[in-house]
């Protein structure tokens, strides 16, 4: 199949502006005007409107209220990982989970590197942090 010439092949023409229909926007729609008061803002939109419709459907949550069910929300495997050393030591922890890192020459960065790369021993630090955690309150 030959090509027109001047079309490219795979290449789209774009529209003929006398053949694209638009439609206005809905006149109940929130915030739609016909000119802009302020230069600054977007043409037919005034943002007054637009807010005190949306407002009254838009629930916020307390600051105090959890946005996650999760226990370990928020808090990065290193600071898990330091308060647990601070609270039960590396001893503990390597009786604990026996794993390497906790027991020969036991470090953080060490410590990260191979519970970033192991999930079942990092769920099990996990779940004593959380164990922790809730006996705690």
């Amino acid at each position: 199949m030959r090509a027109r010439p001047g079309v490219q092949r795979g290449f789209f023409l774009p529209a003929r502006a006398d053949r694209v229909q638009t439609s206005p926007a809905p006149p109940s729609a929130p915030g739609l005007q016909g000119s802009c008061a302020d230069p600054g803002e977007v043409p037919g939109f005034a943002a007054a409107a637009f807010l005190e419709h949306f407002s009254s459907s838009v629930q916020s949550l307390p600051m105090n209220q959890p946005k996650s069910g999760d226990p370990l929300h928020g808090i990065t495997l290193e600071r898990l990982l330091t308060e647990l050393v601070g609270q039960y030591g590396w001893e503990e922890l390597g009786r604990r989970v026996e794993i390497r890192c906790f027991l020969f020459d036991p470090s953080i960065k060490s410590s990260l590197v191979f519970l970033r790369k192991t999930p079942w021993a990092r769920s099990k630090v996990e779940a004593i942090y959380v164990n922790w955690k809730a006996a705690e309150k």
